[in-house]
């Protein structure tokens, strides 16, 4: 089974993110596979299931919670065309490219969903142009590095950014004697 989220972006653009692992955790710590740095998304949000031919989501505790087609979840089961509210973020979950045409603008008012990060008023979706990085590899290129950026800062609302780690170079470096 093929399997994508495709991120719209507040400025309704597609961004297509294969799910090659079994599990992937989306939320606003370093660490996550899909890294959200806003404040209402948690250090790790959500987790995504893949499991034989079962797609699911699984809210991690969450403190503004995890949405399937507008409706707030602990577990649900995906299906193609499900969308994925995260914070401000919506995802469209794409099934052996099913749906082939997504319109970007119309999925994105149905799935987002307005939240508080902690502490404070609701969030409006962000009205910036949002852009995708990948995540930094173990060795980043003087291109790649930024003073003025604090990853390690999780009150900090980088809603213009998001990681995604797609290699899974991190699993066979976790293994012992490696």
């Amino acid at each position: 089974m093929d399997t994508t989220l495709v991120l719209i972006t507040s400025d309704f653009m597609l961004r297509p993110i294969p799910l090659t692992r079994p599990r992937t955790v989306i939320g606003r710590q370093t660490d996550c596979h899909i890294r959200i740095p806003t404040g209402n998304v948690s250090r790790q949000h959500c987790e995504v299931v893949l499991e034989g031919a079962t797609l699911s989501v699984r809210d991690l505790g969450s403190s503004n919670g995890t949405y399937v087609n507008r409706r707030k979840v602990s577990r649900a089961a995906l299906r193609a065309g499900d969308l994925v509210g995260v914070g401000n973020c919506v995802f469209v979950v794409q099934i052996d490219g099913d749906p082939d045409d997504i319109d970007a603008e119309e999925a994105y008012e149905d799935g987002v969903i307005a939240t508080a990060a902690p502490g404070g008023p609701a969030e409006e979706a962000p009205t910036t142009t949002t852009s995708v990085r990948s995540a930094p590899s173990a060795r980043p290129s003087p291109a790649d590095l930024d003073e003025d950026d604090d990853e390690d800062d999780d009150s900090k609302d980088d809603s213009d950014a998001f990681d995604f780690d797609f290699s899974d170079d991190d699993d066979e470096q976790k293994k012992p004697g490696r």
